[in-house]
């Protein structure tokens, strides 16, 4: 609690317990736009007790691992604001016209999504 409390919004807390995409999205946003931090108060001890078990592959890796309404939404938000952010990088000299932005909007949905959808026990490759 006490990263928590100090280096919440860049993601401490999550980099200690082994979360490093959690920690990315935390540091790119600034602690889940603030609604995160609170939410990583309650789910704190869920985070401790996963950190403490060993990690079990699953018995058939063709499982599919289980959705969360709170996982989907995440994913929706963060796929739009890298989405933005990464047709922002873009200057202005270089933009050559819609067919061209589709490029750095895709790059950013996926982003957004892999690194939502691979926190905690879950996790796959990004190709």
């Amino acid at each position: 609690y006490l990263l928590w409390l100090i280096g919440g919004y860049l993601g401490l807390h999550h980099l200690y317990l082994g979360r490093p995409n959690h920690a990315l999205l935390w540091l790119i946003s600034g602690g889940g736009f603030g609604i995160g931090l609170i939410r990583d108060f309650f789910t704190m001890h869920d985070y401790t007790n996963n950190a403490n078990i060993p990690f079990e592959p699953p018995a058939d890796p063709l499982d599919k691992p289980r959705g969360s309404w709170s996982k989907f939404i995440g994913a929706y938000i963060f796929a739009g604001y890298l989405r933005a952010l990464c047709a922002s990088a873009v200057p202005e000299e270089l933009e050559m016209g819609e067919g061209f932005m589709v490029i750095p909007h895709a790059i950013g949905v996926a982003l957004g999504v892999y690194l939502v959808g691979n926190n905690g026990k879950e996790g796959g490759p990004f190709l």
